[in-house]
């Protein structure tokens, strides 16, 4: 079950595998009954409503559900969309108290096994112009924080991130053609 703020909060339309995912994160010790979502849901109808009502100057702040967002999402991230599915969820903070606040340590071995798996994927897959994803958020993390920003960290493979990733391996002897594999990824620790 999904801890929702209100009877409000719609996670009816939530993609199977993000119900599981989330499901996942809520068994968690350190989330249960710490965090709650607060925001899920919208049928194309709903956001359409919404949206009337922003115009009429009657409503909050709402995104357009005709407009066309990167990736070929359509109107709001929370919005119903063609597969019949929405994707994303807000959460809050419900409980401060000190039993949520004192879970809060890193977990370094998850991190060291999220990085050999990128590593991984970079080795079977390297990142390049058009690649999209966590891989390339977090290679354009990793430049940014090397001092070879590439503007927005948003998980796409643009000219930005092409030229970022150049200049990178410029500067470590790599050859220089913007393309992210195992022996650029591995330069990025060393």
């Amino acid at each position: 079950m999904i801890p929702t703020t209100s009877k409000w909060v719609r996670v009816d339309l939530l993609h199977p595998q993000m119900v599981s995912r989330l499901e996942h994160f809520f068994d968690d010790g350190r989330i249960k009954d710490c965090v709650k979502v607060v925001s899920a849901c919208r049928s194309l109808a709903d956001q359409q409503r919404l949206y009337a009502k922003y115009l009429n100057g009657t409503g909050n702040l709402a995104a357009n559900p005709e407009r066309v967002l990167p990736g070929g999402w359509k109107g709001s991230w929370h919005m119903q969309q063609d597969d019949g599915y929405c994707h994303a969820v807000d959460f809050r903070i419900v409980n401060s108290q000190s039993e949520c606040v004192e879970h809060s340590v890193m977990d370094w071995p998850g991190v060291v096994k999220a990085i050999q798996a990128f590593r991984i994927a970079v080795g079977l897959w390297p990142i390049r112009r058009g690649s999209h994803g966590n891989v390339v958020m977090f290679v354009q993390q990793r430049l940014a924080d090397l001092g070879f920003p590439s503007g927005r960290i948003d998980g796409k493979f643009g000219w930005r991130t092409k030229s970022a990733a150049k200049k990178f391996q410029k500067t470590r002897g790599l050859t220089s053609d913007g393309v992210i594999g195992q022996r650029s990824f591995d330069a990025m620790f060393t």
